[in-house]
């Protein structure tokens, strides 16, 4: 019997059900709290309640797979049931790093551009370091128009932004050999006895991707500085001490 504290992704053309273990408290605090974040910035700026919908771990169909992910939040506008969310945080253990970029394309893929934005999170424990990367699609690179492809190559998924949270050490700006897409400094910021090292900030949740249409002032871009990234990190690594056995 699959207890209801998983996730499951299933891909029915090839027999294949991945099932995600949960909750253990690292993986639920990393995206409950950055949501939280998210919805407090919203509100911050005058957005009323339920404007913006959670739908948890929804499950969502497609021909050949179905998939449910971690926080995830739509419009009031998209008012249907089966309507997909604007944006999908997943997270993890370090070494389901790549998981997560696949569950990442897979959101952007199969929603046809309804999902606007994937924000997958690494967690370090032994290194104390926060890892996140920002999906969208992203237009394909551009190939010359012939008779047999007279159209641009569709938008693909595409790592967008990467930033690493470190505490009490330097950051590496590059944690995973991947390369992030702008280099960025690293900005230090205390936090209590703590301090962190942030590198790749800020991250940018663009109000329109989210919201499906232009802001209106107060109504902003959700920026998370780096004091904010510090911030959520402090709070989440301060929530995860172990009792002396």
């Amino acid at each position: 019997m699959i207890g209801k504290h998983t996730r499951i992704t299933h891909h029915t053309d090839i027999d294949l059900l991945i099932i995600k273990l949960m909750p253990s408290a690292e993986h639920e605090i990393a995206h409950l709290s950055l949501a939280e974040d998210l919805i407090l910035e919203l509100n911050r700026m005058g957005l009323r309640k339920r404007t913006f919908i959670p739908i948890g771990g929804t499950k969502f169909n497609r021909p050949n797979s179905s998939k449910e992910g971690d926080s995830a939040y739509k419009p009031a506008s998209r008012d249907w049931k089966d309507d997909w969310p604007t944006i999908v945080i997943e997270s993890g253990l370090s070494e389901g790093l790549d998981r997560l970029r696949i569950d990442a394309q897979w959101w952007l893929s199969n929603s046809r551009g309804d999902v606007r934005i994937v924000i997958i999170i690494s967690i370090m424990p032994p290194q104390k370091r926060l890892y996140i990367e920002k999906w969208c699609l992203s237009p394909a690179p551009a190939h010359p128009v012939t008779r047999a492809h007279p159209n641009p190559n569709p938008p693909v998924p595409t790592n967008m932004q990467t930033i690493t949270i470190t505490q009490n050490q330097a950051a590496s700006p590059n944690p995973t050999g991947q390369s992030a897409p702008t280099a960025q400094p690293t900005i230090t910021i205390q936090q209590g006895a703590s301090s962190y090292a942030v590198n790749g900030s800020p991250l940018i949740l663009e109000f329109q991707d989210l919201i499906l249409r232009p802001p209106v002032l107060p109504e902003d871009d959700v920026v998370f500085t780096a004091a904010d990234l510090s911030d959520w990190a402090h709070s989440f690594w301060a929530s995860l001490k172990q009792r002396d056995s």
